[in-house]
């Protein structure tokens, strides 16, 4: 069964900034991980335990990887999928609170 993928505001954002700052530097860059991104996600909906679990978080945080970027998402109930945010691996990772904060925006 394929679960429904619902984007945070903070993940469209982020989406969003990340694909335009590509864009302007290489607009081939910027195609690959975009079409990489929604592919991963497509097959978040299909296996969406496939993934790694987020230490220090319950079972339903987890995190899959396209290229240098984290997809942070956690499983709610059995026919959805969050997307929380998305980080480049670079970028300090955030902490359990930081994550459940950003999960209970919107």
């Amino acid at each position: 069964m394929s679960r429904l993928i619902e984007w945070s505001t903070l993940a469209v954002t982020q989406f969003d900034q990340l694909i335009n700052s590509l864009q302007e530097r290489n607009p081939a860059v910027a195609r690959r991980i975009g079409m990489a991104m929604f592919a991963k996600l497509e097959s978040l909906a299909q296996f969406p335990e496939a993934h790694r679990q987020i230490i220090g978080l319950p079972p339903s945080y987890r995190e899959a990887l396209v290229e240098n970027y984290r997809l942070l998402y956690s499983l709610v109930g059995n026919d959805k999928i969050r997307l929380i945010s998305i980080r480049h691996v670079r970028q300090r990772p955030l902490s359990p609170p930081e994550i459940l904060d950003l999960s209970d925006s919107d």
